[in-house]
């Protein structure tokens, strides 16, 4: 890939690394997952680096069937929590989640993940209430309400259908806390991913359900236990020389 054309998603962490390790690669920085892809499929790029399991999601409903799997970016997996703001009053919740989440049992994790990424039904899960300590109850009483920052565009693992409503991996570990902690979360479908980024630093938002931690955002995020976990990889055109690594 140096000297070749890499299209990418603009503001995302996977740019700002490849930026800063593999500065011979011509980046192509576009607004989204699905535009990046098809920019290589038309082939106004070499190749797309990025989440696995996003690309293969997209590759298939956009019916891209000239991209293939090439090589490992050697990038590690961006591992997704959920993130809260580093403040005093909203630390509690960080143990709440995390309680909630020990709470899902292996089994009920597979059956969240294989629902989104196979084509099998997308029932809800039934969360049992989670077992909660006085102060802990007090708290919860306190916020009924906490306003999370939904990403309109990053299937399957976080999105906005056409009916603005909340789907994806992110969304069904969110209607289980919503159960199990009996809150409400809600969220403002009218804002971008740049929108939710000031307004999480602006404590305007309470909650980002799937984002993966990087040294600028421990600054003013905490974040929960990692709940999912899918590789980086690279994905060209199915004409294209394999790739065996970034180089």
């Amino acid at each position: 890939l140096y000297g070749k054309t890499v299209a990418i998603e603009e503001g995302f962490m996977t740019l700002q690394q490849l930026r800063t390790q593999h500065p011979s690669i011509q980046f192509k920085p576009v607004n989204s997952t699905a535009e990046a892809l098809e920019a290589v499929s038309l082939g106004h790029a070499d190749a797309y680096v990025g989440n696995r399991v996003v690309a293969q999601w997209l590759i298939r409903t956009l019916q891209l069937s000239n991209l293939v799997f090439s090589g490992d970016p050697e990038l590690g997996p961006a591992p997704q929590h959920f993130a809260i703001p580093k403040e005093p009053e909203w630390l509690p919740l960080i143990n709440l989640v995390n309680k909630a989440m020990d709470s899902i049992s292996e089994e009920e994790h597979r059956q969240i993940t294989q629902r989104w990424l196979s084509d099998g039904s997308r029932n809800s899960l039934s969360q049992q209430r989670v077992s909660l300590t006085p102060s802990e109850q007090e708290w919860l009483l306190q916020h009924q309400q906490i306003r999370i920052g939904v990403d309109p565009a990053w299937p399957p693992i976080d999105f906005l259908d056409k009916e603005q409503n909340h789907q994806g991996i992110a969304s069904e570990y969110v209607k289980l806390f919503e159960q199990g902690l009996n809150i409400d979360m809600q969220y403002n479908p009218e804002l971008s991913w740049n929108d939710i980024s000031a307004r999480i630093k602006n404590r305007q938002i309470d909650v980002l359900p799937a984002i993966a931690v990087t040294e600028d955002r421990k600054k003013h995020l905490n974040f929960t236990t990692p709940y999912l976990q899918f590789p980086y990889v690279i994905f060209t055109r199915n004409d294209a020389p394999f790739i065996t690594d970034i180089k």
